[in-house]
């Protein structure tokens, strides 16, 4: 079941990359390299499935998978920089919600729980990437055109709410056994999405006043050069009319 869960997490992943990610490649090498990044993921997990598999050996796997993924957002944009890292950071960041639910649910179970709990994760997380979706996307992918400096340091933000929700739910063998922790974790992320969504909108706006102070700037510029125009043609005609004036004279 949690291989499942995992794999379903996994697709909803590579999802949300394609949907925020300026795509570089045709459908067909798009299609190829979420394959390729689909099945390698796979593999890793399967070998964390084995019996008697090391523990020690988790971390390795962990961060190995965490390389297939910042390597696929990579691969699949069209910028070769923070802006697909942080990308591909938030991608496995805006599944722990549904991730944490789930695992918490199962926590409940003294049995093993029902196969339909699976669509608890695969509901969260096609609800939060609608909404995203929605409010964010053209922002979104806007924003990653306009500057590429922004997301130098704005990467750390999703990357430590990673790490802390990792630390706290698999370093911990009693954090699912009370159920006010992982309910208290799983609103902690949400408020991280809505945080993330007010962020970009913030940013945006911001750089939306920025361009309409800079062109009325340059309006002001231009009607200031139009002003000087006209004073100088006035000035000109007040002396053509003045020469012409002296010019008759002359020829009386």
């Amino acid at each position: 079941m949690m291989f499942l869960e995992y794999r379903i997490s996994m697709v909803f992943m590579l999802i949300y990359m394609l949907t925020f990610l300026s795509l570089k490649y045709s459908r067909r090498k798009t299609a190829l390299i979420v394959t390729g990044s689909f099945l390698l993921t796979n593999i890793i997990e399967n070998i964390t499935m084995l019996e008697n598999f090391p523990a020690e050996l988790n971390m390795f796997l962990l961060v190995l998978e965490i390389i297939i993924v910042q390597l696929t957002a990579v691969c699949l944009s069209s910028y070769r920089d923070m802006r697909s890292v942080f990308t591909g950071i938030t991608s496995a960041t805006y599944v722990l919600p549904g991730n944490i639910l789930y695992m918490g649910a199962v926590a409940l179970y003294k049995t093993d729980p029902p196969f339909w709990l699976l669509a608890l994760p695969a509901g969260v997380h096609l609800l939060i990437l609608l909404v995203s979706a929605h409010l964010l996307r053209d922002k979104y992918l806007e924003e990653m055109e306009k500057s590429s400096r922004l997301w130098n340091e704005l990467w750390i933000v999703p990357a430590f709410f990673y790490a802390i929700t990792y630390m706290l739910t698999m370093w911990s063998d009693s954090f699912f056994k009370k159920w006010q922790n992982w309910v208290a974790i799983f609103l902690i992320l949400i408020l991280m999405d809505i945080i993330f969504i007010f962020t970009i909108r913030m940013i945006s706006s911001l750089h939306d006043e920025e361009e309409i102070e800079n062109g009325r700037e340059l309006l002001e510029i231009y009607a200031s050069g139009l002003e000087g125009q006209t004073e100088e043609l006035k000035k000109w005609k007040n002396s053509s009319g003045f020469f012409a004036m002296i010019t008759s004279i002359g020829i009386r």
